[in-house]
């Protein structure tokens, strides 16, 4: 039988199951370097030297970090004589560390950090640390206001590779794109086609400042919806595409109208993802399915849901960090009682693109 202390300690640690396929997703061969870091009692036991030496050394892992645990052992026949607490045990890892990281030649600074000086009794009780401040701080990346709508872009394009390729069916590297309405979810699907080796790039907005930022991150041309007429529209971006429309319209405006659009401006044979209209305002269009489908043999792919496949969805976003810098998206940062005081701005597509919200701010 379990002691009592135990049994609270299972009830108190109940971790979420990982799903299976999630579980096999993440244990699939990564590409390149994988990010890690190490918790580690070194001053326990010399296996941990070779495993910090290992890591550091080796070109598949990147260490980003390296935190000293507490070690410290009273049990008869496995005393350890040589630290007095588990404050003594960590601050002892701690200098075992560095001592590694400089035999290496590597500075330790923002590197190695002091873990915490006890054992958790409590799961809801954490002890601070710099080990911990460092993780979450790590955790806590800037990009991360994204990560869901990338995973709505993934999942677009997941459904938009080419079926038949031979009769040009589909969207595959080389194709042209346009992107009608560019806010945070039509950028990130206009950067996952840049990804995905998209061509020609034309987005479309009622805010310049909005085309701007389409233009530094994945646009080739531009048009402002709210000055060109929506007839002219489809004009330009058929000359833009040699008189035929892109191979790949994406409707990210949340405006019933603008799907008609996408299905006037896109080329016989091409793609639409209907992605901006998710959530019912009650408005209808009239639609000719001869004119607007039939005849044009188009493939249409609504996307409701950002899916769950989020480790290519975070893979992404990291390799690609550099190239497309997600954190410049964001234009505001703002507690909730900041975004019911400044709502007008957090509504005007010209004052805002992402408006972060930090609720403990």
């Amino acid at each position: 039988m379990a002691h009592p202390r135990e049994q609270d300690k299972e009830e108190s640690m109940r971790f979420p199951e990982i799903p299976r396929e999630m579980m096999i997703e993440r244990l699939a061969h990564h590409e390149g370097a994988v990010s890690i870091v190490l918790d580690t009692d070194v001053y326990c036991e010399i296996d941990d030297q070779f495993a910090i030496v290992h890591a550091l050394m080796s070109k598949h892992l990147d260490v980003q970090a390296i935190y000293a645990a507490p070690f410290y052992s009273n049990i008869p026949h496995y005393v350890n004589t040589r630290n007095h607490s588990p404050a003594d045990g960590m601050n002892k890892s701690y200098e075992e560390i560095q001592r590694i990281v400089q035999l290496l030649g590597r500075s330790s600074k923002d590197l190695v950090f002091r873990g915490s000086g006890d054992f958790i009794e409590d799961v809801s009780k954490p002890i601070q640390s710099e080990a911990t401040k460092d993780l979450i701080r790590r955790a806590k990346t800037k990009e991360a206001v994204f990560v869901e709508e990338m995973a709505v872009a993934y999942s677009s394009f997941a459904k938009t590779v080419q079926p038949f390729p031979a009769v040009r069916e589909g969207f595959g590297p080389g194709d042209s794109f346009a992107v009608l309405g560019n806010g945070p979810l039509g950028m990130l699907h206009g950067i996952m086609a840049r990804i995905q080796g998209g061509g020609m790039a034309i987005a479309t907005d009622l805010a310049d400042s909005r085309l701007k930022m389409a233009k530094d991150f994945y646009a080739d041309h531009t048009i402002n919806a709210q000055r060109v007429p929506a007839k002219e529209r489809v004009q330009q971006i058929k000359e833009l595409t040699h008189g035929v429309g892109p191979d790949l319209v994406i409707e990210a405006a949340g405006v019933p109208e603008v799907f008609l659009e996408a299905l006037e401006m896109v080329r016989k044979g091409g793609t639409v993802v209907e992605v901006g209209n998710w959530v019912d305002m009650g408005q209808t269009v009239p639609l000719n399915v001869m004119q607007h489908i039939s005849s044009k043999n188009v493939h249409i792919h609504a996307v409701y849901h950002c899916g769950n496949k989020w480790a290519p969805v975070l893979t992404a976003m990291d390799r690609f960090s550099k190239q497309f810098p997600f954190e410049k998206m964001i234009t505001h940062r703002m507690s909730l009682p900041e975004v019911i005081k400044n709502i007008g701005i957090v509504l005007d597509p010209n004052k805002c693109m992402k408006v972060e919200v930090i609720p403990h701010k």
